[in-house]
């Protein structure tokens, strides 16, 4: 991290499809902030994510819809309000419950990067 105040000017991204099944908007992910990103992520009505493994701890925290929760033993009904924390390495996954999108932030610590996203599934 650099050792000086710094200034992001619009750091989002783009929203983006992702092989996971969701759609992401990067809200935070800077290599001058290694110790954190965060990300908005949107998964549509019926829409189960890829079952996955990140290289980081994460932590979701629901903003609207209803959804259900796999992480590694843990199963849980999830809504606005809630948060669920995964630590690294841990399958995971998660419905859209309901005809209304899950939409959630995506905390990963440290950083997530693409090449710490393990699929434990086959591509569709």
């Amino acid at each position: 991290m650099t050792d000086r105040p710094r200034h992001i000017p619009d750091a989002r991204s783009a929203p983006f499809e992702t092989r996971e099944r969701c759609a992401i908007t990067e809200v935070l992910n800077d290599p001058a902030f290694p110790g954190a990103s965060l990300a908005l992520a949107e998964v549509g009505a019926g829409i189960t994510t890829e079952r996955h493994a990140l290289d980081v701890a994460e932590a979701y925290l629901i903003v609207s819809g209803r959804g259900r929760m796999e992480a590694g033993d843990l199963t849980a009904e999830v809504g606005p309000g809630d948060a669920v924390v995964i630590p690294a390495g841990a399958p995971q996954r998660i419905t859209a419950l309901g005809d209304a999108p899950l939409v959630f932030h995506c905390l990963c610590a440290p950083r997530f990067t693409p090449d710490g996203y393990t699929p434990l599934e086959d591509a569709p």
